[in-house]
């Protein structure tokens, strides 16, 4: 048995670190949700996810996670991190269907530091799942076209894990699309019926036991999905520094190189990796141009294609010291942006009104900063008694997603004058009564309440709470207003 080259030994000890770097971070207020959701008994979970946008499996995966292991920071990230260790010898052992071995790790590399695949790994929702589905589809999808054989069990496997894929994201359907694609125009020849027969197996789960709940979930997303803009050109240059990271500092130097080492002698199928990766992508920016849909986390389908085409970029170069590079810049990337972690988040604007808010003050919620934020403050023995309240109020009927409020316009100011009525009634009573306003996330939104506080209040510049960007809290500073 041929011993692994010592670099291996590196890039594996840095994904187990990269898997769980940062996993006592603040919660989400997505994250949450799909935890609370989790605690509810069965019925009523599943009640709760066919009323989201989402299919069941993550949901089912993490009640049983939660139940096991609880419901710490640590125990929901340490689910998305394992996730991602397992997707990253996934996408080792699919690149080595491919590719020799140096270029398999330096493909493997591409994708441990993948931004995108590191966020998945820290965040306690379903893309890290999203990704292990998408990469051994891949695999055992190159067992019928790239690499064809005979193996019962890759036919198997196929199905199985097609069929679980549909049930975590719904964006998965695109890259199976980019696969039917990808067969009609390069691999007619090659095991078609059975790859056809398993492509159509796959499907049938989901068909009978998820697609009756799909109409009520589309018609439930022209709310969750209206904050989601039309896409353009710029965000296909996020989706692709998302995928890419720290490679793409190494890419303008492949041409030079290729001068003197000529291109490489295999035979990869490029255009296949390519035909897939384009149409599993661009499928969705063209409906979004429709029905906006388009968002940078859901790329995930993409990424595994994306590290097998990157690889092959790479390939003149000295495989070794790129594959060292991508993850020693990511690693330094990821610990500089944990040590510099904002102030704003959930955690820490807990502590600020413990110590600061006081009875018959008043705390105003935007946006989705709520439902963590009080996370935080019931864990403390005593609660600071202000008032607390949400702007808009209609958040607190769907704390994981924002919507697209500010076409509300007028029912946001009439609601905004009537909270107002309210808080100077509490004032009068209460004396010298403060108002807490957490600012910043959905600024349109924010100063429809903003106009009545600084009309009827005075702001306080020097007290608060102030980050300077848009935090995962979603706000980037807490404003604090005094009777004029």
């Amino acid at each position: 048995m041929v011993q692994a080259p010592r670099y291996f030994y590196f890039i594996w000890i840095s994904a187990v670190v990269f898997a769980f770097f940062g996993a006592t971070n603040a919660f989400r207020s997505d994250e949450l949700w799909s935890i609370y959701t989790s605690l509810e008994p069965y019925s009523r979970m599943m009640d709760i996810v066919r009323g989201d946008t989402h299919p069941p499996l993550f949901q089912w995966t993490l009640a049983v996670w939660t139940r096991v292991f609880g419901t710490s920071e640590i125990s929901d990230r340490v689910l998305p991190g394992i996730t991602y260790l397992f997707s990253c010898i996934a996408m080792y052992r699919l690149a080595r269907r491919i590719y020799e071995r140096d270029l398999a790790m330096l493909a493997t590399a591409v994708y441990i530091a993948s931004p995108l695949a590191l966020f998945a790994a820290h965040f306690g929702r379903m893309y890290a799942l999203l990704g292990l589905w998408s990469v051994l589809s891949t695999l055992f999808y190159v067992s019928f076209s790239f690499k064809p054989n005979e193996s019962k069990v890759d036919f198997w496997l196929y199905i199985i894990v097609n069929a679980l894929g549909t049930f975590t994201h719904i964006w998965f359907f695109f890259i199976l699309f980019g696969q039917l694609v990808c067969q009609a125009f390069f691999y007619r020849q090659v095991r078609t019926k059975a790859f056809l027969l398993a492509y159509s197996l796959s499907l049938i789960p989901y068909m009978l036991l998820w697609a009756p709940y799909l109409p009520g979930q589309i018609m439930r997303s022209k709310t969750a999905n209206a904050w989601i803009p039309k896409p353009g050109p710029a965000d296909l240059v996020t989706v692709l520094f998302m995928f890419g990271g720290a490679a793409w500092l190494l890419a303008p130097a492949v041409p030079f190189v290729w001068r003197k080492v000529g291109r490489p002698k295999e035979q990869w199928p490029i255009r296949a990796f390519a035909v897939v990766l384009v149409v599993a992508i661009g499928t969705p920016f063209l409906i979004s141009q429709v029905k906006p849909i388009f968002f940078s986390r859901f790329t995930m389908i993409g990424l595994p294609l994306f590290a097998l085409l990157t690889a092959a970029y790479l390939s003149s170069l000295n495989r070794r010291q790129v594959a060292v590079a991508l993850v020693s810049i990511s690693g330094i990337g990821l610990a500089f942006g944990q040590w510099t972690a904002t102030p704003c988040e959930s955690r820490t604007a807990a502590a600020y009104l413990r110590e600061h808010a006081s009875g018959g003050d008043l705390v105003l919620f935007s946006t989705l900063s709520r439902l963590p934020t009080e996370y935080y403050l019931r864990q403390y023995p005593q609660r600071p008694p202000f008032m607390a309240s949400t702007f808009p109020a209609e958040i607190d009927t769907h704390p994981a997603y924002p919507g697209r409020l500010i076409e509300q316009a007028d029912a946001l100011r009439a609601e905004a004058k009537q909270w107002l009525a309210t808080a100077r009634g509490l004032q009068k009573k209460n004396g010298e009564a403060r108002v807490f306003f957490f600012h910043g996330f959905d600024l349109p939104v924010d100063a429809i309440m903003q106009k009545e506080l600084d009309e009827a209040f005075t702001l306080q510049p020097a007290e608060g709470m102030h980050c300077g960007s848009v935090t995962d809290s979603y706000f980037n500073d807490i404003r604090v207003y005094r009777v004029k």
